[in-house]
């Protein structure tokens, strides 16, 4: 990351590591964070990086939650309702 000016490359997804570690650069709309869910992953962990704007992003121990979508190994990933601590991510 620190090796490119991240303002300017390109859409997509960027093998590191074959399968095993790669990163996904997008340009979505921020969704609106009270009807979105708490995700958890098995297979991968996300790191968000914001390049522009800021997101909210959550943090809560799965222990705290209650699971409204069981595991899904195609998706890699289960959602839950939870209450956590909320931070606001920035460049």
């Amino acid at each position: 990351m620190k090796d490119h000016n991240l303002k300017k490359i390109a859409l997509g997804k960027y093998a590191i590591d074959g399968d095993d570690v790669f990163a996904s650069v997008t340009d979505d709309a921020t969704k609106v964070f009270d009807k979105t869910n708490w995700e958890s992953h098995r297979k991968y962990i996300d790191l968000q990086y914001v390049i522009a704007g800021e997101e909210k992003i959550g943090i809560c121990p799965v222990s705290k939650t209650t699971v409204i979508k069981p595991y899904d190994g195609k998706r890699d990933a289960a959602n839950y309702t939870a209450e956590g601590r909320i931070y606001i991510a920035r460049p």
